[in-house]
Formats: structure tokens, C-alpha cells, sequence
């Protein structure tokens, strides 16, 4: 396989990974959510929750493909794809801080 067609392949995943992060993190609110928001607050920090493990694995899978990350490191996709990666790490972070409001009952700053 090319270098292109890896690059192409690469950009696609990303691509769908985003579109699939964000459709999972902000979903529905239940109808019958309560009046206190806690059962909303709950939906959409349990989605977000999923939505980081899924991210985590697949550039967990990344990184310990070294071919791959020679061909990013060696490509115009190196500062994307390792932007991206300190953004998951910061949006994780956020995630535990959502978790704490949750716990706590102030779902408002969990949202």
C-alpha cells in the first residue's frame, strides 16, 4: 500500500471517528427525563464516557502500530494527529471532571 493510500485511509478513519465521537457524545435527551436533569446529565456523560474509551483504543491501536506511526510522523499528518492526541487527553480530563459533577448532583456543570 502507498503512502497516499495510507494517508487517504488515515484522513477517512479520523474522519469517521470525529463524526461518530460527536453523534454519541450529544445524544437525545429522554423524554421522561427528570425535572432535576440528573437523568439527561446521566445520557450524556455515559455516551461521552463511551465515545473516550472508543477514541482511546483506536489511537492506543495507532500508537502501537509502528509502521503507522512512522508514515504519520513522516507525513503532513504528524502536528494533526498529535494535536488530536493532546486534545484527547484534555477532553478526558474534562470527562472525569463531568463524572465529579455528576456524582455530586450538579448535573447542570456535568452537561
Amino acid at each position: 500500500m502507498s503512502v497516499k493510500s495510507l494517508r487517504f485511509v488515515a484522513a477517512a478513519l479520523l474522519a469517521v471517528l470525529l463524526v461518530s465521537v460527536v453523534a454519541q457524545a450529544f445524544p437525545m435527551a429522554p423524554a421522561s427525563a427528570g425535572d432535576d436533569g440528573r437523568e439527561r446529565a446521566e445520557a450524556v456523560v455515559n455516551a461521552a464516557s463511551k465515545a473516550g474509551e472508543r477514541v482511546v483504543t483506536f489511537v492506543e491501536a495507532i500508537k502501537a502500530n509502528s509502521t503507522l506511526i512512522e508514515l504519520i510522523n513522516g507525513s503532513s499528518l504528524k502536528d494533526a494527529f498529535w494535536g488530536n492526541v493532546s486534545r484527547i487527553e484534555y477532553g478526558m480530563t474534562l470527562l472525569n471532571d463531568a463524572k465529579e459533577d455528576l456524582e455530586g448532583g450538579d448535573y447542570t456543570d456535568a452537561i
